[in-house]
C-alpha cells in the first residue's frame, strides 16, 4: 500500500461495508500515529490486507524508524 491513506481507504472499501468499513476509515484518516493495540486496525492488517503478523511486527519497526 506504500505510504498512502487513500490505498488504504480502497482497500477498505473494496473489501468492507457497513459500520465496520466507517470505522476504519475514520481510523485511517483520523489518526496521526497508529497503534498495533487497536484491535480495528489489527484485523484490517491481518484479515483484510492478509499480512501475516510476523510480518506486520517487521513493517511496524521498520515504519519507526522513518
Amino acid at each position: 500500500m506504500g505510504k498512502n491513506k487513500e490505498a488504504l481507504i480502497d482497500a477498505a472499501e473494496n473489501a468492507m461495508s457497513g459500520i465496520e468499513l466507517i470505522k476504519i476509515r475514520n481510523y485511517i484518516l483520523e489518526t496521526q500515529s497508529f497503534a498495533l493495540a487497536n484491535e480495528l486496525w489489527w484485523n484490517f492488517l491481518t484479515n483484510i490486507l492478509q499480512i501475516q503478523q510476523d510480518n506486520v511486527f517487521k513493517m511496524w519497526e521498520e515504519a519507526r524508524t522513518i
